[in-house]
């Protein structure tokens, strides 16, 4: 997907400085939060099984600029619901501090959407693309100049503008999550987003 088109802007992915490629993964390069339900292997991040707990693993190395995620997920039947990710979310307080997680599959009800933490004061979601257990998704999603995304398999299904965005020299981090479930992670790319305004015009 080297092209997103938003509302009002467009990002050019593949003109986009490459943050970090992961062709492979090094579990001393992660942090992991909540119960220790997450293996790293060479080629993926698998989080779960494990009943009635939630965990979180983030990238060690923090940044400060918006960016964009691309990598591929899927759900590990039986699980059935929330693949989720973390960006730009701010360590330094505990259980963490400002910052976002975007999922598929949540919220109980096989929703997509985005939530602010830790207040969840930006909260919003979509019945806009169910997720099936062991099917691969390619996901894309991120920030730019507080215009929030998904894109999966080449398509943008949710969008949002944060009326409260982060500032700009926000440092935070990047990782995954799980919710009662179980998960793999795979071919991540983070992007700094190369982007531009552009017009919107009706088709006469």
């Amino acid at each position: 997907m080297n092209e997103i088109r938003l509302v009002g802007k467009c990002i050019d992915l593949a003109s986009s400085s490459v943050l970090h490629e992961f062709k492979s993964f090094i579990a001393d390069d992660w942090i992991i939060a909540g119960k220790p339900v997450w293996t790293v292997t060479d080629s993926s991040i698998i989080g779960g099984p494990e009943p009635d707990t939630h965990g979180q693993i983030f990238y060690k190395t923090p940044c400060s600029c918006d960016i964009v995620m691309e990598f591929d997920a899927r759900l590990i039947a039986p699980s059935d619901h929330d693949i989720v990710w973390w960006y730009r979310t701010n360590l330094e307080s505990k259980p963490w501090g400002r910052g976002y997680l975007a999922a598929l599959g949540g919220w109980y009800r096989n929703l997509t959407g985005i939530e602010s933490v830790p207040d969840f004061a930006l909260s919003s979601t979509s019945n806009s693309c169910p997720v099936e257990p062991d099917q691969w998704y390619h996901i894309v999603s991120g920030v730019v100049a507080s215009h929030h995304f998904i894109a999966v398999d080449n398509s943008v299904v949710f969008e949002l503008l944060d009326p409260d965005p982060l500032p700009e020299n926000h440092s935070g981090h990047f990782g995954f999550g799980i919710f009662q479930s179980h998960v793999e992670y795979r071919n991540l790319t983070v992007y700094v987003p190369k982007w531009q305004r552009i017009e919107e015009k009706y088709t006469e």
